[in-house]
């Protein structure tokens, strides 16, 4: 067999059965016709596509790597970068010897947020050096109600470099569940890349405008999850293989962030729809206004609850609003 000129040649090779161009497609997460235009040069892939497809032909990497370097240089640098860079690969042993100090000191009520503000500024800074547009949100289980069911996640916290405001829980808190990206990847416990919107497929995913690539990570411990982190970029093909595995290092770290009880079995997530952010605008606006009533009412009451749980109690009520908002939504569409 005469040795391919090029990538393209060669993966027309592979792919000369529909067996085989449906199992690469599948695994390179494009349509087989995407495979056919590519081997035919009438369409160019973008860089994660081929990075994808790379990682689809483990037994050809080496020979498809190098013809693909002849057409798409820069994908030397985007395989992977020096492992003599430390950053690029593994977060630096300095970033953890700070989040196991702040673990150890900060006490338990303010520890939250120190983890969270430390990993999202830690995460931009490293994932985001230029500034080119990167958020970082974290999603929690909604306190299930006497049901015992996790039928929602909320917005819990965010940071971001423009076009996003650098502190994102002040701008949009919100309720999601079977509709979106993060909801997929909590109630299955499995992290989820998508470099484009041509790569959506089945998956659920709203993509909020100037989004053109997005991952999710679940924060989980054995088979108990607590919410997710999502991180969105306004490139496309961003994901690459070494960021891949930074971000899944800071959703590893993300969950000393939780209490115990605030992890839920996989069993008990029984996420709902919910309606879009835009509609959920008009049952959020006064949230603050009906905390501070409800804490309010606590002690005159003289409830012996925390801060911390009637919060849970207003979301409970919140997400209740939401379901049957949506529950006559769809029965007016039926109609």
């Amino acid at each position: 067999m005469t040795e391919p000129r090029t990538w393209r040649e060669l993966l027309g090779s592979f792919i000369d059965t529909p067996e085989e161009r449906e199992r690469i497609a599948s695994a390179s997460g494009v349509n087989p016709v995407t495979l056919l235009r590519w081997a035919r040069g009438e369409r160019n892939p973008r860089m994660g596509n081929l990075l994808q497809l790379l990682q689809a032909l483990p037994q050809h990497r080496t020979l498809l790597f190098n013809l693909m370097a002849k057409e798409f240089p820069e994908i030397a640098q985007a395989a992977g970068r020096p492992e003599s860079d430390e950053n690029t690969h593994d977060l630096p042993s300095t970033f953890y010897a700070r989040l196991f100090r702040l673990y150890s000191t900060v006490p338990r009520l303010q520890l939250f947020w120190g983890i969270c503000h430390l990993i999202f500024q830690h995460a931009i800074e490293l994932l985001d050096p230029e500034q080119s547009g990167l958020s970082v949100t974290l999603f929690q289980c909604t306190m299930p109600g006497p049901e015992k069911k996790v039928r929602s996640l909320r917005l819990r916290a965010g940071q971001g470099t423009s076009p996003w405001p650098q502190y994102l829980e002040h701008h949009m808190t919100y309720l999601s569940g079977t509709e979106s990206l993060e909801g997929y990847v909590v109630a299955t416990g499995h992290a989820l890349i998508v470099q484009s919107p041509d790569q959506q497929g089945v998956f659920p995913l709203r993509w909020f405008k100037g989004v053109q690539s997005v991952a999710a990570y679940p924060l989980s411990v054995s088979d108990l999850c607590a919410g997710c982190m999502v991180f969105a970029s306004t490139q496309a093909d961003y994901f690459l293989p070494y960021r891949q595995r930074l971000m899944e290092q800071y959703a590893s770290l993300m969950i000393l962030a939780f209490r115990q009880e605030e992890f839920f079995p996989l069993h008990d997530i029984d996420l709902r729809p919910f309606p879009r952010y835009e509609q959920q605008v008009r049952y959020l606006y006064n949230f603050r206004q009906r905390l501070l009533a409800m804490l309010n009412e606590a002690r005159l009451q003289q409830q012996p609850l925390t801060s911390i749980q009637v919060e849970e109690l207003l979301w409970q009520q919140v997400e209740q609003e939401l379901l049957q908002s949506h529950a006559l939504y769809l029965e007016e569409e039926d109609a």
